[in-house]
């Protein structure tokens, strides 16, 4: 064969126009006169001819369903291995915590002095604290709103992104 019938058959391959004699007749060609071929189309056909070769065994379906229970039983049991603090470190820390907080507040409770009971200088003190956790307070809720803000901005922004890609 020559260089125009590689050709025809090489377009009629890429087009997806070729019959199964044609594909023989372009392996059969790629074997006998690899040098008409560059390496990456001789690598491809060679690769497809591999894959055409290829059977499936009688005992595959059976092959992989028994991996696939292998797999879940091996997920089952290293999903068991885990200690549940390792998956939820954040869980344990926060009810941490709030159980120190909760023992701290009831020890205060049993300890308490009435506001009357103390000095005017421990009262100074109550109430500059008490209006420092209350400015804490305020700049908190504030950068929820600015985060809250931040998240529209997120939503609005994937909607646009589709609609951009859409036009390119």
């Amino acid at each position: 064969m020559e260089l125009p019938t590689k050709e025809r058959l090489m377009e009629k391959y890429w087009m997806g126009e070729s019959t199964s004699a044609d594909e023989d007749a372009l392996k059969a060609l790629s074997l006998k006169r690899p040098e008409l071929f560059s390496a990456e189309e001789l690598n491809y056909l060679n690769g497809i001819h591999q894959v055409q070769e290829l059977t499936l065994g009688e005992d595959f379906g059976k092959n992989l369903v028994d991996e696939f229970v292998e797999a879940e039983k091996e997920e089952a049991i290293s999903s068991q291995v885990i200690p549940i603090w390792k998956k939820s470190w954040m869980r344990v820390a926060a009810s941490i915590i709030l159980l120190i907080g909760m023992l701290f507040s009831f020890q205060q409770f049993n300890s308490s002095k009435i506001l009357s009971d103390l000095s005017a200088e421990e009262v100074a003190a109550y109430e500059e604290t008490k209006e420092a956790l209350l400015l804490i307070s305020q700049k908190m809720n504030k950068i929820k709103s600015v985060t809250a803000a931040f998240a529209k901005f997120d939503e609005t922004q994937a909607k646009i992104k589709p609609n951009i890609n859409l036009r390119n």
